[in-house]
């Protein structure tokens, strides 16, 4: 048994199933090595809603100021959940850190989620000089599954994330691509060997 449980990351675009993936996991994922799964959730730590509308493509985005602001706050929030906080202290524990939309990576690729406003060069920094976690995996479905899914989104900023996760992909150390158009239990499955491999 490793010392330390792996943190496991997952991206994608909107309507590809992240949410539905990492419940299924949190509900059937059960090894010797685990004895508890944490969800944290775009850096908050707190529970997602069961239904989320978006909107915020439909909002202006912050201030510069506000903006570089939020971003900076969160980074060395994150430093001190990761480095100083309960992070660590789980993962000695055996508690599997599932990790739904690592925070400055997905804004980088989707700002306006965020209504971010301020420089997207600064969030690329802060993404590559933030606690990475062990394992991407990046959760893909063909476009026109997206689009039946997540119609408050357009087709071509679906298209455009959608690349940009994938190339995403080809830069992060230990990342996974994942289709998600096949049945939940398979892409569990999927998901679920891949985690494994890590605990080895």
């Amino acid at each position: 048994m490793q010392k330390k449980t792996p943190v496991i990351a997952f991206l994608g675009t909107d309507g590809v199933g992240k949410s539905t993936i990492i419940d299924e996991l949190k509900n059937t994922f059960i090894t010797a090595q685990i004895k508890d799964i944490f969800v944290h959730h775009r850096s908050r730590g707190l529970p997602k809603p069961e239904k989320e509308i978006i909107s915020h493509h439909e909002l202006p985005p912050h201030s510069f100021i506000l903006s570089t602001g939020k971003v900076l706050f969160r980074f060395f929030k994150l430093l001190s959940e990761y480095y100083l906080g309960r992070w660590q202290k789980m993962r000695k524990e055996g508690i599997l850190i599932l990790q739904d939309r690592p925070y400055f990576y997905d804004m980088a690729i989707d700002p306006l989620r965020y209504r971010y406003g301020g420089p997207i060069k600064l969030v690329w920094v802060l993404a590559k000089s933030s606690p990475q976690a062990d394992v991407y995996i990046i959760l893909d479905a063909p476009i026109d599954v997206l689009i039946a899914r997540k119609q408050e989104v357009s087709k071509e900023e679906l298209i455009r994330q959608r690349l940009d996760y994938v190339n995403l992909a080809n830069l992060l150390p230990n990342s996974h691509i994942v289709s998600t158009n096949q049945s939940l239990q398979a892409v569990t499955n999927e998901v679920a060997q891949i985690i494994a491999s890590y605990l080895i």
